[in-house]
């Protein structure tokens, strides 16, 4: 499969994957470049939150415009703080949250945690998170190991818990990896961005690789990997 080939029989730095030959280059660039651009690489992203305070707030549901009345921010507004965060670490949970302070939270000087103590890493564009009105304030958010789009609905259906609001997912490593036109030599340019690194990226293709073993992957991923051959 390409990409045991890519992780196996390639050099990585901070430039990118060298490989050995033109042929296996030019698969592995066209590999990736389809893998980033139409979301086929799985990883760890939000698909619902909570925000938990003292204040007993009212259902959201058919309010999505509405604000829970120690946030700062509507629940639309805290959607679009979680759509960038990639966790990138394995849990043994997809349950985290944040303890807030009063004021605005970011992933810069707050954290998500498995549990008090242990924040976890988060990659992010966009570091807010929630305001926070009052100092009893926590999100929470479930996280689902997956790859390309998930709807609202879908979401919904997953989290089966009324108390969190769902987020539509887009499973993008845009903005954290970009693949730069192929030259002649046989190295696949990478450029990272916003925390990625050589070795967070070789990680992430780790654990793709591991799930494409086992039953958790889609039949389709599954056969567009199967397209490029090596």
């Amino acid at each position: 499969m390409i990409l045991e080939r890519m992780l196996t029989g390639c050099s990585w730095d901070f430039m990118g994957i060298h490989c050995l030959d033109s042929a296996m280059t030019e698969a592995i660039y066209w590999f990736l470049r389809e893998a980033i651009l139409d979301r086929h690489i799985y990883l760890n992203k939000v698909i619902g939150f909570n925000v938990d305070s003292m204040y007993e707030s009212n259902p959201h549901v058919g309010k999505v415009i509405c604000r829970h009345p120690d946030a700062g921010e509507s629940y639309v507004e805290l959607v679009n703080n979680m759509l960038d965060k990639i966790f990138i670490e394995p849990f043994e949970t997809n349950e985290l949250k944040m303890y807030c302070h009063p004021g605005l939270n970011t992933c810069e000087d707050n954290a998500f945690q498995v549990q008090i103590s242990q924040p976890t890493p988060c990659l992010y564009t966009n570091p807010n998170v929630i305001t926070a009105l009052q100092d009893t304030v926590s999100i929470n958010v479930k996280l689902l190991y997956d790859c390309g789009y998930r709807s609202v609905d879908q979401n919904s259906k997953a989290l089966k818990d009324p108390s969190y609001f769902p987020c539509y997912t887009d499973y993008s490593l845009n903005g954290y990896v970009r693949i730069l036109p192929q030259r002649s030599n046989n190295t696949v340019q990478l450029r990272f961005y916003n925390g990625m690194t050589v070795d967070i990226f070789k990680s992430i293709m780790e654990r793709y690789n591991s799930i494409l073993h086992t039953r958790f992957a889609r039949k389709e991923e599954l056969q567009w990997v199967s397209n490029f051959g090596l």
